[in-house]
């Protein structure tokens, strides 16, 4: 089962065995497998939705200041499964990322976050799952400073990444690249 967001649609294309149609080669054997003998793997495909057209280039900016858990859950609610914080994987995409949030009033949050506890030096995950191998903190960051800083921001003068509390709020950079969030919706703070 799917479900769309109201407004959105799609059709399956002409033939395709999960709309009831028999395909242009003969159809399906008797025992509704396809006639050529090869496996049906449609019903356990992924359907993947276009990103929601307020996603420009699969990104959106949130320009009302939340904390980081309120951003998130903003970006998850555009496209359940889809959408999420902008996850920085390499350096064209920091430039890109720091580029949009020079549009933004200040700093903006990013999907990367660690667990509260331990000592230095932390471990960062992304929203989507896996650790932040690419995480360009600026200068002496991330310094856990007001003890609370498990959470990212990109910072919008020097366009590098800095721990932050989980409180401040602050806009958000969403993005659309159809990786669901992984453990997303935990208050890191707590």
């Amino acid at each position: 089962m799917v479900a769309l967001l109201e407004g959105c649609s799609f059709e399956l294309a002409p033939g395709d065995p999960r709309n009831g149609d028999t395909a242009p080669d003969g159809g399906a054997a008797a025992d509704g497998s396809p006639a050529d003998g090869s496996t049906d793997s449609a019903s356990d495909s992924v359907l993947v939705l276009p990103c929601p057209s307020s996603y420009a280039g699969g990104y959106r900016l949130v320009t009302t200041p939340m904390t980081w858990l309120a951003s998130e859950e903003s970006c998850e609610a555009d496209l359940p499964g889809q959408t999420h914080l902008v996850v920085i994987e390499t350096e064209a995409e920091r430039v890109a990322v720091a580029e949009l949030a020079q549009a933004l009033a200040g700093d903006a949050w990013v999907g990367i976050v660690r667990d509260p506890g331990g000592q230095a030096p932390w471990p960062w995950h992304y929203v989507t799952g896996g650790d932040a191998t690419f995480a360009p903190f600026e200068g002496s960051e991330p310094n856990n400073m007001s003890g609370d800083q498990f959470t990212v921001v990109i910072r919008k003068s020097s366009r590098f990444l800095y721990d932050y509390g989980v409180g401040n709020l602050v806009p958000a950079i969403c993005e659309c690249d159809n990786r669901p969030p992984i453990d997303a919706d935990y208050d890191p703070g707590t």
